[in-house]
């Protein structure tokens, strides 16, 4: 399930979240693990990936100016595993 468009300047850090609770109410998941994946520019990386209250969490840095990614949460309950994303896109600094 894709999400939309995020724009993110380049050299910054940034919060994101992913609300699950409409299919997993509020409850602990088996595992929560977020991706980020370069569709062009730079090497970025996500950092203090967490779930907690039936939301994920992360921090996305090292964007580059019209860089192009794709930001994937992934979440495990009981052998469901589901997956949403969003495009983020470095804008100008």
């Amino acid at each position: 399930m894709s999400l939309g468009l995020e724009l993110q300047s380049p050299g910054s850090t940034r919060g994101y979240s992913i609300d699950w609770r409409d299919l997993f109410g509020e409850g602990v998941v088996n595992g929560s693990a977020w991706t980020i994946s370069p569709q062009s520019g730079g090497v970025p990386s996500v950092s203090d990936a967490g779930y907690a209250a039936g939301i994920a969490l992360c921090r996305v840095s090292g964007l580059t100016e019209r860089g192009l990614y794709e930001v994937t949460s992934r979440v495990t309950l009981g052998g469901v595993i589901e997956e949403r994303s969003f495009t983020l896109r470095g804008g100008a600094q």
